[in-house]
Parts: C-alpha cells; structure tokens; sequence
C-alpha cells in the first residue's frame, strides 16, 4: 500500500532544524559584534527554511525606537558578510542563501 502524501505545508527535518539553531546563534554573535547603531537592539530569534534548507528566511527583531525599513536595508547590504559568517561556522558543501525578515518586538512572525 502506496502512502498517501499530505496536504499542506512541509515539515522541516531534524536535520533542518539543527542547521537553523546553528544559522541563528551565528547570525546573533554576528549582531552583537556589529558596530553599526541601528543594529545595536537587534536580535535573531527565529531561522527557518524557506521553503528548504538552501534558502533561510532569518527573523530579526529590532528595538520599537528604530526603523525596520532602515534596518532591512541594511541586514540586505551585509547579508553578504552574515553568509560568510555561516560558511566559516557550519560544515556543509553549499552555504544557505539568507533572507531578511524585521519585525518590531511582539509583531508576529
């Protein structure tokens, strides 16, 4: 008997998961490390893949004093050096593409 595939969104592997947990510590120390001021409140607190595990979709939570546009412009402008951070903290053959997304503290994700 075949298994019927179910409808819906796709539930991430475990081994997913591990590699988010990972993106997202990386991306926090790469924040707190950061001297730029508009990125001084921000902080990771989700990673999930989108819709796999090549592209991540990274949440970042900024201070209700800064501006999210600015601040997505600029995660946009250094996401070069956030892959790069990856790259040197993970092992995998391909380093995820990173994608931004800022929500203001208590926005839903």
């Amino acid at each position: 008997m075949r298994r019927r595939k179910k409808s819906g969104p796709r539930r991430p592997s475990r081994k997913e998961h591990q590699l988010c947990a990972q993106v997202r510590e990386v991306v926090n120390l790469t924040l707190a490390e950061a001297s730029i001021e508009n990125l001084a409140s921000a902080w990771c607190p989700e990673v999930r893949p989108a819709p796999s595990s090549q592209r991540l979709m990274v949440v970042v939570e900024v201070g209700p004093g800064d501006d999210p546009d600015e601040v997505r412009a600029l995660l946009q402008r250094l996401s070069g050096h956030f892959r790069a951070e990856v790259a040197a903290a993970i092992h995998r053959r391909n380093t995820p593409e990173l994608f931004f997304q800022v929500v203001l503290p208590g926005q839903p994700t």
